[in-house]
């Protein structure tokens, strides 16, 4: 009984550090951007929406150039990829961006304090071949308001490193 016991036991150790004699890859079960999804815990609503892309050559003087910095404040690179095609996934979350606070002066001068609203967003995670490249936020509504927060200066960019700490 122990011996067979032992020979069960070394048959699954095998086939579990060796396989069973295939080379092929099982597909993931993980959707694209997993990684950052749990990394931040965040909370995807809907079905995401996947674009292909080919980044440009040059990333300076594009669009790109933002979104790079975006990549490097959160530990990404897409300098490797210039060139090469690329998948864009686009998901809503839960999470939003607050600007923080808003000064003011009232009509006799006096100061006020106005806690600015929060504002949703969007995770965009650019792959390839399903493997995280990148991940960084954009703001998901286009407003007067965030025009304004703009405008301001309180508002930078509608575009937000993954990392970002007023993000909650």
């Amino acid at each position: 009984m122990r011996r067979c016991l032992y020979t069960i036991v070394a048959c699954f150790l095998f086939s579990s550090c060796f396989g069973c004699g295939s080379s092929e890859t099982a597909p993931s079960s993980q959707p694209v951007g997993a990684d950052v999804i749990q990394k931040y815990a965040l909370l995807v609503q809907g079905q995401p929406a996947t674009t292909s892309i080919t980044l440009p050559q040059q990333l300076a003087g594009t669009e790109w150039e933002a979104k790079q910095d975006l990549c490097q404040q959160a530990g990404y690179d897409l300098t490797p990829y210039a060139g090469q095609d690329l998948a864009l996934t686009r998901y809503s979350v839960t999470e939003t961006y607050h600007p923080g606070t808003g000064l003011d002066r009232d009509s006799n001068g006096i100061i006020e304090v106005t806690v600015l609203p929060s504002l949703p967003l969007y995770l965009w995670v650019v792959d390839k071949n399903e493997a995280t490249v990148c991940g960084y936020f954009s703001i998901a509504e286009e407003s007067n308001y965030v025009q304004q927060l703009l405008e301001s200066g309180i508002l930078r960019s509608e575009l937000l490193p993954v990392n970002n700490a007023q993000i909650k």
